[in-house]
Order: structure tokens, then sequence, then C-alpha cells
């Protein structure tokens, strides 16, 4: 059974929470949808509504529908669960909650359970505000250049410089860009590099993304920068997803439990980034389990 209706619902009063100000300001725009983003059950479509509500603000009568629309919507235990469970996601986006959060967190709880709206969007707003401000402190951390969207830019322009896939379209080349991002949260977790994880990189972007060997060894080279792990790995995440399929993504999983088993092991900090990845890419576990196993036949 779908819950999508309750995580809409959700979305909805978060985004009339963000605009509780009268404002949104334009850095925070990208931290909403990255919360946004964390939303079970929801699809690509359904995120796409929430964002267009970002675009401008929300009257009062808008406010008050979105409240009737989610207290409507948790009319038994199971879906009062199902918010509960959908809104510590959305909090836990960056694994920073203080006591005092918890704190916050525990009476929207309450008011969830209790179908109780005279303080609900407050209490969001405020809840709102926290995890903003953790989104922000993590995608702006006090080193140079460590931006998300700095990197991409630098590796597309090196990219038109050489003449790199000249006919791909620039949202083509940013997807290869950041999945050779995300391979490189696999290729350094034991921070080393064997050329044995650098060839699986290369054959899996020239099987299941045809490019050409030099298109290939280009993206390859992404993962073989260090300073990748110190970026943004939920809005790392979100982008790749948005620029994606659901069998793309799949596919994806292969190519990184290959790289980790390219030593013949996987170390359990390959084993947790690729299951991070797997969690940020809206994959299930069992996609997770069957990539594993399917990589493990290939090795036995």
């Amino acid at each position: 059974m779908s819950d999508t209706p309750i995580a809409m619902a959700l979305g909805k009063v978060i985004i009339a929470a963000a605009w509780s100000d009268g404002c949104i300001q334009t850095e925070e725009v990208d931290c909403i949808k990255d919360l946004l983003f964390h939303l079970p059950e929801l699809s690509t479509q359904d995120l796409e509504v929430l964002e267009n509500l970002l675009e401008k603000p929300i009257t009062e009568a808008q406010c008050t529908a979105f409240i009737k629309e989610l207290i409507e919507a948790l009319d038994s235990q199971q879906q009062r669960a199902f918010a509960l469970f959908a809104l510590e996601r959305v909090i836990n986006a960056d694994g920073v909650v203080t006591e005092r959060e918890r704190a916050l967190v525990d009476r929207v709880k309450e008011d969830i359970l209790a179908s109780a709206d005279s303080q609900l969007l407050e209490r969001f707003t405020r809840l709102l505000h926290k995890a903003l401000s953790f989104r922000l402190k993590a995608c702006h951390k006090p080193l140079k250049d460590d931006s998300l969207e700095n990197f991409i830019q630098e590796k597309l322009s090196l990219m038109g410089k050489q003449a790199i896939a000249p006919d791909l379209p620039a949202e083509e080349l940013r997807k290869l860009c950041l999945a050779g991002m995300l391979m490189a949260r696999v290729v350094w977790a034991n921070e080393t590099i064997s050329d044995a994880e650098i060839h699986s990189s290369v054959l899996y972007l020239e099987d299941k993304w045809e490019l050409n060997a030099q298109e290939a060894l280009f993206v390859t080279r992404i993962t073989l920068d260090p300073s990748v792990c110190q970026l943004d790995i939920i809005r790392m995440c979100r982008q790749f997803y948005e620029r994606t399929c659901m069998r793309e993504r799949v596919q994806f999983l292969d190519v990184l439990f290959k790289i980790g088993f390219a030593d013949n092991q996987l170390t359990e900090k390959e084993f947790s980034r690729i299951m991070e990845i797997t969690a940020h890419l809206k994959l299930g576990q069992d996609h997770f389990q069957e990539a594993l196993s399917r990589v493990n036949m290939i090795a036995a």
C-alpha cells in the first residue's frame, strides 16, 4: 500500500513552514529540496509538484488547507506511524539532532499522534529552521572550493576544454560527473585506490552508458580526486536521482559493488558507503541485497 498521500501532505506542510516568514532565501531553496527528497514513497513527479510550491509564497488559505489535508490523512494508527517515520527521515537527514531539537520533534510527534493542528505549523516551522541550519552548514563547509556546484562546474569546464563528449547534452554530462563522484565515495572508502577499482569504473561506463574509452576514462578520473569525499552526499545523490531512471540507479549499485570487490574483498567501510548511497538514492534493502548477490555470484 502506497503512503504517498501522507508524504505529500507532510511535504506541503514543510513548504508552508518554509514560507512562514514570507520569503525563502536563495541559498535555502536547494536545502529545502534536499529535505523534501528524504520523504519516503515520493516519485520524481511528486517531488516536482512539491518543488513548484517553492516558487511563490504560500497563502494563509493554502496553509490552512495543507494542515487540514495532513490531519485528515492521519486516520489510522498505521498512517500516523508512517508519518512519524517520514518526519524522522527529514529531520535526521544530516544525522545531527540536538537534545533541544529532539524535544521539539517529540512535541510534533505528539501533535501527529493526536491529530492536533493548533500548534502544528508553528512547531513544524521551528523544526524546519533547525533542519535548514544543519543543511546549510553541511553544504557550505569552511573549506576552499568545497561546494558541490563549484566542483561540478570545474570538471565540466575541463571536459569542454579537452573536447570530451562534445555531442552529449549538458544534463547528460552532469550525470556523468555525479556518477564519478559517487564512485569516488567507494573508491576512497579505505583511503587508498587500486588499479583494479579504476578498471572496474571504466568498464562500467563503457558497457552500461555506452561511453567511448576517452569519455569513460575522463569520468573515472573524477574518482581519483579525494576531495570529492568532502562534498555533500545528500545533494550529490539527489541530483543523480533527478537525472537517472530506476533501471540506471539499480545498475549503478552493481558498479559500486564491483569497485568494492575489485581487490576480491569488500571492507566494512566500502559496505557502509554503498549502503549509504543506496538509501540516499531511494533504493530499498532488496535492491542492495540483490546487487550484492549478483557480484558475489560473479566473484565465485
